[in-house]
């Protein structure tokens, strides 16, 4: 029976041992893990470097992973609203108008309609394989990525967003651009009319489908035709509409 005890006792100590042993290891590797790269090897810049040089890019601890977001090649990615909505003026911001900017404005917003009052085209490539919810991201509330803002649509919510709105760039998967033929449209009317001075300036252009005046004239519309009062919603109850703005009306 001593026998049987000390053989059962010795297995204890060896297991014991054992499991000594395995916690060690884990908690070393866990150190290890956790542990900040050395040097600057794990800077953006330092990865950008390695990358552009075709060597091994540095891998970040993930201890830090919370701290700074997405890495490698999705670090600029991000679907959240806020970060996209963060360099839109705000409400209260500040509105410097000028002529030249509104000239500016006006003649980089004729760049991407055939004619005044028509569709604008869609300047970046799109997959057509998408439905308007993919539009609806961007375009809904508005954003600005990489220096663009994409404006809030001027219309009610309708689905089939290239019935209308025809891409200007090759598709995602390289479809061919429309080709460019010698159309010479009608341009804009200019601005909007005064009953006298200081009055509010009448609407010089066709409402339909134009209903969301924010969309050029609120914060995310261009600087030369951003209103000075974006916070104030019902813009006809002092910008009356020019019946027959347009020549065909």
């Amino acid at each position: 029976m001593a026998m049987a005890e000390q053989e059962k006792i010795g297995t204890t100590r060896v297991a014991a041992v054992i499991l000594a042993i395995v916690l060690g290891v884990s908690l070393v590797g866990f150190a290890v893990g956790i542990r900040p790269a050395a040097g600057p090897a794990g800077t953006p810049e330092a990865r950008a470097a390695a990358a552009a040089d075709n060597e091994v890019v540095a891998s970040r601890p993930y201890r830090s992973l919370r701290e700074v977001g997405r890495f490698g090649a999705g670090e600029r990615v991000t679907s959240d609203l806020t970060r996209l909505r963060g360099k839109i003026p705000g409400l209260t911001d500040k509105v410097q108008r000028s002529e030249e900017a509104t000239s500016a404005a006006l003649a980089a917003r004729g760049k991407t309609r055939a004619y005044d009052g028509a569709p604008p085209t869609i300047p970046h490539p799109i997959d057509h394989s998408s439905t308007g919810a993919a539009c609806l991201s961007c375009h809904a509330t508005g954003v600005q990525i990489e220096g663009k803002t994409a404006p809030v649509m001027s219309h009610q919510l309708l689905a089939s967003c290239t019935q209308c709105h025809v891409s200007t760039a090759p598709d995602l998967r390289g479809g061919v651009v429309a080709v460019a033929n010698s159309f010479v449209g009608i341009g804009s009317s200019g601005p909007g009319k005064r009953a006298w001075p200081g009055a509010p300036p009448r609407v010089p252009h066709d409402i339909n489908m134009r209903g969301e005046c924010s969309s050029c004239h609120g914060v995310t519309g261009k600087p030369g035709l951003r209103t000075t009062h974006p916070e104030r919603g019902n813009c006809t109850q002092c910008h009356v509409a020019s019946g027959g703005a347009l020549p065909w009306n």
